[in-house]
């Protein structure tokens, strides 16, 4: 999560219809709530733009949204997310 973009937080939030809710540093968003024009591809290994807002979210149901919410993205740890 971008918690030190406010603006993009509240944006991931917003389409997340979790506005009340914080997230942790430990915790990430899975790739399937993102566009493929939302990741670059640097040798072999997919890293999240620092522009992207997750905007794919195929069910309103709570369950799907707390099953997608991980303690890491791509097996990869991210920096400056």
């Amino acid at each position: 999560f971008p918690l030190h973009d406010k603006e993009r937080l509240e944006k991931w939030l917003r389409n997340m219809k979790r506005d009340a809710w914080t997230p942790s540093k430990h915790q990430l968003l899975c790739s399937d709530h993102f566009t493929p024009d939302s990741l670059d591809v640097r040798w072999g290994i997919r890293y999240l733009k620092h522009t992207a807002v997750p905007t794919i979210f195929s069910s309103p149901d709570d369950e799907v949204m707390y099953s997608c919410l991980f303690f890491f993205f791509f097996a990869t740890k991210l920096t400056n997310i």
